[in-house]
């Protein structure tokens, strides 16, 4: 073999034997050489090299944005040239990246002038290769390049009112409004792909967010629809991983068949309802009409539409906050089948809120009643097959399609998927015709609760076990042996707290003089923004 490195090229010589099949003294005998030369030609790489040859194609749909002029105020507290904008509407664009694809792969929308709800509509898609392969050689597949990436969107605002001529219209500036980073993992669990609303959240690098909490950093919401070109190509890139070795977690294969289907209860509780004033003002106003009320509205898998005792909505320590109080849950009865594991897996919850003039015993809604918005919960823990009782709880962010701002608006949903024992005796903790209750918040120790009823296993001697924030019984302990089997003990770890006021407590203890036995606890509610809890 001869090699020419400056050139390129190998040159080898072959030897040729013949293949004769009746003459055995020739076949060792060669029959000459043959000489063959292979030029390689070399080409700069642009990007991390592509090899795969088959591509499937990501669909993006942008639809529409809400809730945008709490953004825009934010940034006019740092740039007075965006108090107009902030007034009457932004012009909004919004680009859209995938993580693991090159910055010139960004795409973005048109801009929509003078709106705080711009309508996008916009539809673009991404070819992506099943097989990629990067410089170093080694190979990666679509599929757990997915598990890990997520579509970054970054919605804008074009300040066109300094511009006074057609010149000066190229060196208008962007500001970012805020982003907006989906998960693509949801691609391989769900078969309908992304669908729903994402919170807008302010860009860190912008210096707003700082010091602010998570729900203080939600500034509007984005309604996307993320999924496969093909129907598919989600089962082509899954199989395409799983031959060239890539194992992946079985959450993300399809369903496990139910060998049978077991009944089960799920209990839904909505504690706590935060809105901004202004949801809760009438036309002229700039207090609280006395007969202004609000409640809540969800329908879960087959059961019928349930909507929440009317409550007067009271102010908060925040002048411009309202909080709302909501007693009654809802408790169904279910079977774990096929159907409803899918339901868990690919739908979310929306719990719909709703203001009313009056108080009277009405189906709801009813014509004169006005929507504010919807909280939408990720259903998808309840779809574990488990025998054990599975909860989803947490403050979930409100969207509406139409509401120029909604900051502050959250709501505390704790959901109980428990298997059933036996038969309890009222499948509601409330009915949901009973709207004559009276209005009055809870008392200071129940509004300290920070944790959701713990449904567990029913026995004849409880039915539901509540657990309390007070000082005295955060969750009170047996004294003795438990009284029944389906109980057990549950560990709860605070992991902080924060603005405590301790104004006037310290004075009292050092008034007062009170021994070391004595003991004095500050509680305060604690934010668990959108967590997730699995009991067992």
């Amino acid at each position: 073999m001869q090699h020419r490195e400056d050139m390129g090229m190998q040159n080898f010589n072959l030897p040729l034997t013949p293949r004769l099949e009746n003459s055995k003294e020739l076949k060792n005998q060669s029959s000459g050489l043959l000489d063959v030369g292979l030029r390689y030609r070399s080409s700069p790489r642009t990007t991390e090299g592509v090899l795969a040859a088959r591509a499937v194609s990501i669909s993006v749909q942008i639809i529409r944005a809400c809730g945008l002029q709490a953004a825009a105020k934010a940034l006019a507290e740092q740039e007075p040239a965006l108090q107009f904008s902030a007034t009457v509407g932004v012009n909004a664009s919004v680009t859209t990246h995938l993580s693991f694809l090159p910055k010139g792969e960004q795409r973005r929308t048109r801009p929509v002038a003078c709106s705080f709800c711009p309508e996008f509509s916009h539809h673009i898609e991404f070819p992506c290769n099943l097989v990629t392969q990067h410089c170093s050689g080694e190979a990666c597949f679509l599929a757990e390049l997915l598990e890990f990436a997520e579509i970054i969107f970054a919605i804008y605002h074009e300040n066109t009112k300094s511009v006074s001529d057609i010149a000066s219209i190229q060196s208008c500036k962007d500001y970012l409004l805020g982003v907006v980073k989906v998960p693509t993992k949801d691609l391989l669990v769900k078969r309908s792909g992304i669908t729903g609303w994402y919170p807008v959240i302010l860009a860190e690098d912008e210096g707003l967010s700082r010091d602010l909490e998570f729900m203080q950093k939600i500034v509007g919401g984005l309604e996307l629809s993320v999924s496969f070109t093909h129907p598919g190509d989600r089962e082509r890139v899954l199989e395409a991983a799983e031959l060239l070795g890539w194992s992946f977690d079985s959450s993300l294969k399809d369903l496990v068949k139910m060998e049978e289907e077991v009944p089960a209860t799920v209990t839904i509780s909505t504690p706590r309802l935060w809105l901004p004033l202004h949801c809760v003002l009438l036309a002229g106003h700039k207090n609280i009409h006395k007969n202004t009320y609000c409640y809540l509205r969800y329908k879960l898998y087959s059961q019928e539409a349930f909507w929440t005792p009317l409550r007067k909505p009271k102010e908060s320590t925040n002048k411009n906050q309202v909080l709302i109080t909501f007693k009654a849950s809802k408790r169904a009865e279910v079977t774990r089948s096929q159907s409803l594991l899918w339901y868990f897996r690919e739908e979310k919850l929306e719990i719909q809120v709703w203001r009313a003039y009056g108080n009277d015993s009405l189906e709801r809604p009813h014509q004169t009643d006005s929507w504010i918005g919807s909280a939408y919960v990720d259903l998808s823990r309840l779809g574990e097959k488990s025998p054990r009782t599975l909860t989803v709880s947490g403050v979930y962010p409100l969207f509406g399609r139409n509401a120029p701002d909604l900051s502050g608006a959250a709501l505390r949903v704790h959901i109980v998927l428990s298997p059933h024992t036996e038969p309890t005796r009222e499948l509601d903790s409330m009915d949901c015709s009973s709207h004559s209750e009276s209005e009055q918040l809870p008392s200071k120790n129940s509004e300290l609760q920070i944790s959701p009823p713990c449904v567990l296993q029913k026995s004849p001697a409880s039915t539901q076990l509540r657990c309390s924030s007070t000082a005295a019984e955060a969750c009170p302990a047996h004294e003795g042996p438990p009284e029944s089997d389906g109980t057990f003990a549950v560990c709860i770890l605070v992991e902080r707290a924060m603005h405590l006021s301790l104004k006037g407590m310290l004075y009292i203890l050092i008034q007062k003089q009170v021994s070391s036995s004595s003991g004095y606890s500050v509680f305060t509610e604690l934010p668990d923004y959108a967590r997730t809890y699995k009991d067992g």
